[in-house]
């Protein structure tokens, strides 16, 4: 989430970034004091999952390979500001895309 006074726009992001290629999706930010359950799928394609609703896609242009890099949540990888001010609760990292039916299971699982 964005500095209150800087020009950054609100938002939900994961980004997977490889040299010269950054893939990347957006989605709105839960209303403050909400619980929400985010979703990133990176297989032929990318796309973004808030409370199991498709929020973005986007096209990904090279495969996406085994990270020799950091892997952080929470704020940018190579940065040492932007960090999320809010809670991470059970976040779980899969080596396979989970369908949409799986997604769609977890978010309603979390209420």
């Amino acid at each position: 989430m964005p500095e209150p006074q800087g020009t950054d726009s609100a938002r939900s992001a994961f980004e997977y970034d490889q040299i010269g290629n950054e893939n990347g999706v957006w989605g709105p930010v839960p209303a403050e004091s909400t619980w929400a359950h985010l979703a990133a799928v990176f297989s032929n394609g990318t796309a973004m999952y808030v409370d199991g609703t498709l929020e973005d896609t986007a096209a990904v242009a090279t495969a996406i390979t085994a990270r020799t890099g950091s892997f952080t949540v929470g704020r940018a990888a190579d940065e040492d500001h932007y960090y999320f001010k809010g809670a991470v609760d059970e976040l779980a990292v899969y080596p396979r895309a989970l369908s949409l039916a799986t997604i769609v299971a977890h978010a309603a699982f979390r209420e």
